[in-house]
């Protein structure tokens, strides 16, 4: 062989070895997107790039390198976002290299958001609803929703006066169950106009701590957003399918192009306009003639604010152009105040006379003009701890408190004209908001606090909140990350006051009772609350076994059982044997419903949860 031979073949040995290496590099370093198998996990990556950013992009100077002092000096480069240099090569560009994953739903595949031709097989080119990018988008998980709705669910109230038991009891003497910020499902990544202020506040934040090193892509901080103002996973009409009956719908007039136009709102913008909702709802009740439906319409869930202090600038006019429009869409369907009474009228006569749709209007003169087929939302007797789960102690105590005392209050508001409301809800909190923005975004980062130069002085910017939840035993590495974190955690708590208030009023203790409607977070399959630690939307958390990561408790039927109870006991004398015998069928179908579903608690004091506590 000679050595020209040689040379050409050793040449296209090396040429082969690069383009193999290019190959392998390619095919680790440019699709670690498939690493993951669940839309959450896929989505989050989004967020965690930065971590990805340090593990897998080295700096040219660094290459072959592992020592501690190279790696401290790489993750400072990486933290600028550039090095001092100014050759193209080294520019650490880690916003764009990083993986961007997106979600195919239909594949149940991870790719790459720049890959030429993403989730390729789940969809047609030219469209994108088969893409999920954004972890907020995610699915109920782990377990898809059912092509069906669940059994008795979507029309208890039909079987309910079917069994004639409904003939002598008004609306407010049962207890509706309802979801809080119930449309918060469908949020945008547009921000409502004046709730903007606080995002700039954390973006800021984030960039100042970074060294100006964080570069967040379009979208993502509004995404972040819209996990810390989401409280609903099901869609307003898989929540009627689920026994809801109280909608709290918040909704404020936004400018869009110039054109004043309504959204649903909790921080962000809606998906659609409300009359896309409104005739979603009105939709389902034109399927279930024999289903009452109240709907709370407020901006901020405030009853008794007017004017400018309701809808800052919005004038009376432009309330009262959505308010026809309301009337409108659900024309036939609306309580008219001249005729019938939620505290007089007969439920079966209320359905009867096409009275099913029960409005509250907050700002109610300005809002409808004093509208007869409106009630005002002044009326609602709204009761609601502030502190929520942070301050479980206080909370467990004033819930426990209102429920024992629920029967009389009761009497005390319908005489007033009133209507009594149970919030079960906790709010997200600013220093919990700040904490998940740095965990989320900024978790791979670490400072060194001011004076101290050893590695004990290093702290994570992920500083605990632990301090503010006032649950003992919380882990100092633990904040809830999103507003579902919260209401999941409050949830747990929830289902104690309420299974403990149902049992006092099975042994018919005085005094004990539900309030005219609850309304709390995160609804799921079956009329359930999901008490266990894995998200509404899939997204992981730690258990302690397999089974408290989607525990749930049965918020619905408890509520249906009291109501049966309450309508079969009233006048049991007053129907007909074989109607008597419905009732008591429709109890017993109701307690296996409620019995897959009972209280569980169990100890997990690191996310919060104990079972003998408080």
């Amino acid at each position: 062989m000679t050595s020209t031979t040689f040379s050409g073949w050793l040449l296209l040995y090396v040429m082969v070895g690069a383009l193999a290496k290019e190959q392998y590099y390619q095919a680790t370093q440019s699709d670690p997107c498939a690493l993951y198998t669940s839309c959450s996990s896929c989505t989050e990556a989004h967020y965690y790039a930065q971590q990805t950013s340090i593990d897998q992009i080295t700096h040219p100077e660094l290459r072959g390198t592992s020592d501690n002092k190279s790696m401290k000096k790489q993750k400072r480069l990486l933290r600028r976002g550039n090095t001092t240099k100014t050759k193209k090569e080294d520019k650490i560009d880690w916003p764009h290299r990083r993986p961007t994953c997106i979600w195919c739903p239909k594949s149940g595949t991870c790719t790459s958001k720049y890959d030429k031709s993403p989730c390729s097989s789940d969809r047609d080119m030219n469209d994108t609803t088969f893409v999920i990018q954004y972890e907020y988008n995610c699915p109920l998980g782990p377990t898809p929703y059912p092509d069906d709705p669940p059994s008795l669910l979507p029309d208890w109230m039909g079987a309910l006066m079917e069994t004639g038991s409904l003939n002598n009891l008004t609306l407010v003497d049962l207890s509706l169950p309802g979801t809080h910020d119930s449309l918060t499902y469908d949020l945008s990544l547009t921000v409502s106009e004046g709730d903007g202020g606080e995002m700039k506040i954390i973006e800021a934040l984030l960039h100042k701590l970074s060294g100006g090193a964080i570069k967040l892509l379009p979208g993502e901080m509004e995404d972040f957003f819209r996990l810390q103002a989401k409280t609903q996973q099901l869609t307003v009409t898989q929540q009627l399918d689920n026994g809801i009956r109280f909608i709290d719908f918040r909704l404020m007039m936004e400018s869009v192009h110039h054109a004043d136009a309504w959204y649903s709102i909790h921080f962000m913008q809606s998906k659609q306009k409300v009359q896309h909702y409104f005739q979603e709802i009105r939709d389902w009740m034109d399927l279930h003639p024999n289903e009452i439906v109240a709907i709370w319409l407020s901006k901020h869930g405030s009853t008794s604010a007017t004017g400018n202090n309701q809808y800052p600038d919005v004038t009376p006019e432009q309330k009262q152009r959505l308010w026809s429009q309301y009337v409108d869409i659900f024309k036939g369907l609306m309580l008219d105040s001249r005729s019938s009474c939620i505290h007089k009228t007969p439920v079966p006569d209320i359905v009867r006379r096409g009275h099913r749709l029960i409005t509250f209007a907050s700002d109610y003169e300005e809002f409808t003009g004093s509208s007869p087929w409106a009630l005002d939302g002044a009326s609602i007797q709204n009761f609601v701890r502030g502190d929520g789960v942070f301050h479980e102690v206080h909370t467990m105590e004033g819930n426990m408190k209102y429920l024992a005392n629920a029967a009389v209050n009761n009497e005390d508001v319908m005489n007033q004209g009133g209507f009594s409301l149970m919030g079960m809800n906790t709010e997200g909190t600013s220093w919990q908001i700040e904490a998940s923005a740095k965990h989320r975004f900024l978790h791979w980062l670490k400072i060194k606090q001011k004076g101290l130069e050893s590695d004990e002085g290093l702290i994570e910017l992920f500083s605990s909140c632990s301090s503010h939840i006032k649950i003992p035993g919380v882990s100092k590495d633990w904040c809830p990350e999103t507003l579902l974190d919260i209401s999941q955690l409050s949830s747990f708590y929830n289902q104690i006051a309420i299974e403990s208030a149902s049992r006092m009023i099975e042994q018919e203790i005085p005094g004990f009772g539900f309030p005219n409607a609850f309304y709390l977070d995160g609804l799921d399959f079956d009329g359930t609350i999901r008490t266990g630690t894995q998200l509404l939307n899939g997204s992981e958390r730690s258990a302690p076994t397999a089974s408290h990561k989607t525990s749930r408790y049965a918020y619905v039927d408890t509520i249906l059982a009291y109501n049966i109870r309450k309508a079969c006991t009233s006048n049991p004398r007053g129907f007909a044997t074989e109607k008597r015998w419905t009732c008591y069928s429709l109890a017993e179908a109701v307690s296996k419903r409620k019995a897959k579903y009972p209280l569980d608690v169990w100890e997990q004091p690191a996310f919060g949860r104990h079972a003998d506590w408080p």
